[in-house]
């Protein structure tokens, strides 16, 4: 039986990519193990970055030492793979002695971090376009660090469920000739010039190295934000297949569509950063008091960076920006049930593959105000809940969303109906993904 190598990041925190491989894995290992051995690897930054977010959680009521909270944030990410594990029937396996090698230099890191933490936030806003870098070399350092554990390793087939400079470090290092590799990319490769250029080298290398199939994409977006990356590409050799459905609703959603929507309020959840929009919000939201009064937004998330939050609550003691509940991050649950009762999401995002946000937006029978990226007009440009504004222009964005707040409300239309039908399963999304995984290697 041929050996299939999962190079993934599947964990329950709130970051899209992390979600929809913790969801996909275990359905997708289980189909794989009637032809394959599969075997999953999680590059250490990944779990690093899980960590932290269970750290957050954790200290949000903290009674216990920060040594102790690091403790356990990393037993919650190892809880995360156990569940995986028992979900997918144990059909696939994963070398546990990696797994806490990168649970031991993570505290280590982590740990340090937190004593620094002071010269990490002068240093944070300079070092962070150098993030992907950093995260290749330390990726690279790590897999040095743990080679005597893959010494006598081939993989017949290599699945890098992720784009990111970690997971294509891993595929690389992991891989040879002998090895068919797919790349999945749930999102395009860099939004500024070192990013771009990390991602340009390493999908040279995957190429100079393994036998590079194929590449999947959740849409469009990847690929026409990415064009760099099909310069040095054999499109002879390898395909480039769009997943669809790609992602996928939880079914309890539906139960909140016909929660009674109060007036003139409106929400963002999500991550919160100046690339999701942050800052044009608040601008617009401006506007939206000047025409609406009585007008109410609540923004839930996470802030990506420290220097965001400080820049966000400035913003929001400024005079003209009133009527803004910040409720933090939030369980899913309890924030279906507060979502479900505003009229709009306002999504004013420059940079996305998919939105699951928007999706459950729809489910819930919310009206959608957003940026008109190439994802969004991908999928939700047809539904006549949803209203796209050119990228940037908040202003425009400002007039549609006072119109739309005083406009009733829409009934759900056909399109929408059958785009919330196909994303509602998450049967049907690993169906698909299986599919064209197999197609390209077979």
């Amino acid at each position: 039986m041929k050996n299939f190598l999962i190079i993934t990041m599947p964990f329950d925190i709130g970051i899209g990519g992390f979600r929809r491989s913790y969801n996909v894995l275990p359905l997708l290992a289980k189909r794989l193990s009637e032809e394959f051995e599969v075997e999953v690897y999680i590059p250490a930054n990944a779990i690093r970055t899980a960590i932290k977010f269970y750290l957050e959680q954790l200290s949000e009521n903290a009674t216990l030492i920060k040594r102790d909270l690091v403790e356990e944030a990393s037993q919650k990410a190892l809880n995360d793979i156990n569940d995986l594990l028992k979900r997918s029937n144990y059909s696939f396996t994963f070398n546990e002695k990696v797994f806490i090698e990168a649970l031991k230099i993570n505290k280590q890191v982590i740990l340090h971090e937190l004593k620094n933490s002071l010269m990490k936030s002068v240093l944070w806003s300079f070092m962070e376009c150098f993030r992907p870098t950093a995260v290749e070399v330390f990726e690279r350092n790590f897999c040095d660090r743990v080679k005597k554990y893959f010494a006598s390793y081939t993989w017949d087939v290599i699945y890098s469920m992720h784009e990111t400079p970690d997971a294509l470090r891993t595929a690389i290092y992991l891989g040879d000739k002998r090895s068919y590799s797919i790349v999945l990319l749930q999102l395009d490769t860099g939004s500024n010039l070192p990013e771009k250029l990390v991602s340009i080298q390493l999908f040279r290398e995957l190429v100079r190295k393994t036998t590079l199939k194929g590449i999947l994409t959740v849409s469009p977006q990847p690929i026409l934000e990415s064009p760099h990356i099909l310069r040095f590409i054999n499109l002879d050799n390898m395909k480039i297949k769009i997943l669809f459905p790609a992602c996928a609703i939880h079914e309890h959603i539906f139960k909140y569509s016909g929660s009674e929507k109060n007036p003139y309020t409106a929400i963002y959840f999500g991550r919160i950063s100046v690339e999701k929009g942050m800052l044009d919000l608040l601008r617009a939201w401006g506007y939206v008091m000047e025409k609406v009064h009585d007008a109410k937004l609540s923004i839930v998330g996470r802030f990506d960076k420290e220097y965001d939050k400080k820049r966000f609550f400035k913003m929001l003691r400024g005079s003209k920006v009133k009527n803004i509940s910040y409720l933090g991050y939030v369980p899913q649950d309890k924030l279906f049930d507060i979502t479900s009762r505003h009229s709009l999401l306002i999504y004013p995002s420059y940079r996305d593959s998919f939105s699951l946000v928007v999706l459950e937006a729809l489910a819930m029978g919310l009206n959608v105000i957003a940026y008109d990226i190439p994802a969004l007009r991908y999928l939700y440009s047809c539904s006549s809940l949803v209203k796209l504004v050119p990228k940037g222009n908040y202003t425009l964005l400002a007039k549609v969303l006072v119109k739309t707040l005083k406009e009733p409300p829409k009934k759900i239309d056909s399109y929408t109906k059958m785009l919330l039908k196909a994303h509602s399963s998450w049967e049907s999304v690993v169906n698909e993904e299986y599919n064209k995984v197999v197609a390209l290697i077979h």
